[in-house]
């Protein structure tokens, strides 16, 4: 995606006034990781201090480390120790 598309994306996702899709999308641009790897962050693979997150990629059976944008912080931090998929399904 060009810069121009993700800020349109961006904007789009805000006009919902969604805050687990927002999250969802701004996790998926962040790191880069497919939904299954973002519906399976727990609290553990969150570093704040870093603003980093470790994601689990299914399809390789990986690891890897994905870096966090303000965007992700825009709420209140503690939303982001909920599991995601609850953050996303109220699961």
């Amino acid at each position: 995606m060009e810069l121009i598309e993700i800020e349109l994306l961006r904007k789009e996702v805000a006009s919902k006034e969604d805050f687990a899709l927002e999250l969802f999308v701004e996790l998926a641009l962040c790191t880069g990781a497919r939904l299954e790897g973002i519906l399976n962050i727990k609290k553990k693979d969150l570093a704040l201090s870093t603003k980093s997150v470790t994601i689990s990629d299914f399809k390789t059976k990986s690891t890897y480390a994905g870096f966090l944008s303000q965007k992700a912080f825009r709420n209140d931090k503690s939303n982001l120790y909920h599991p995601v998929s609850e953050r996303l399904f109220g699961k």
